[in-house]
């Protein structure tokens, strides 16, 4: 896994919720993902380059995270899986963006 810090932008910042202000301003679409989003990822996703931020296992998206994000969303899960661990999450939400952008020709 770590070979995809070479090509994924990280960043390291002091105050969450105004990085992600500052992207939105930007131009990222800002989701937050946790288990009881009130939208589909799948749905939600989009064309426009997006700051995906994952919500702890457990407690969530911090309240000042979650006012800072566009919309909060959820996985498509069976309805016996409420939610899945954060990096099993982070996979499926990474993997549905990258299709999502690759199915309209754009990387």
């Amino acid at each position: 896994a770590s070979g995809a810090l070479e090509r994924v932008p990280v960043s390291l910042v002091q105050n969450l919720a105004r990085a992600l202000a500052v992207m939105s301003r930007e131009g990222l679409s800002v989701l937050g993902l946790e288990g009881n989003g009130s939208a589909r990822l799948d749905v939600v996703i989009n064309l426009r380059p997006a700051a995906l931020v994952f919500g702890a296992e457990g407690k969530g998206l911090r309240q000042s995270t979650r006012s800072a994000c566009d919309q909060v969303c959820h996985l498509a899960t069976d309805s016996s899986l409420s939610s899945l661990n954060v990096s099993n999450a982070a996979a499926v939400a990474l993997y549905a963006h990258l299709i999502t952008r690759e199915s309209c020709g754009r990387t």
